[in-house]
């Protein structure tokens, strides 16, 4: 009876063994993910950094500046096809009284 015990402690074991394995190998695919995403962000955050000319050591203040510079740039650019357009609706309300 004891022999009888031990072997199906022995059989149950084993199987408590993959288990316990296969939540090992899917937490540490859950971790490595993680970590590829991290990597992925960190990098694009980087790419974005560098095309702007930002980095670590940028200050708050110099970010302001530049983006108050896009802002800028972007108006006049917003100007000056508002003004095409209104000088083209001129052009055609002419057109068609004549």
């Amino acid at each position: 009876m004891m022999v009888m015990m031990m072997v199906m402690m022995g059989c149950n074991s084993g199987g408590v063994l993959e288990a316990e394995q296969g939540k090992n190998k899917f937490l540490q695919s859950l971790v490595n993910v993680s970590n590829e995403f991290l990597n992925v962000f960190t990098s694009f955050g980087d790419m974005v950094g560098s095309v702007l000319g930002l980095n670590v050591d940028s200050k708050k203040s110099d970010v302001g500046k530049y983006f108050k510079t896009v802002a800028g740039t972007v108006q006049g650019i917003k100007d000056g096809l508002n003004k095409i357009v209104s000088e083209m609706k001129k052009k055609r309300i002419r057109m068609l009284r004549e």
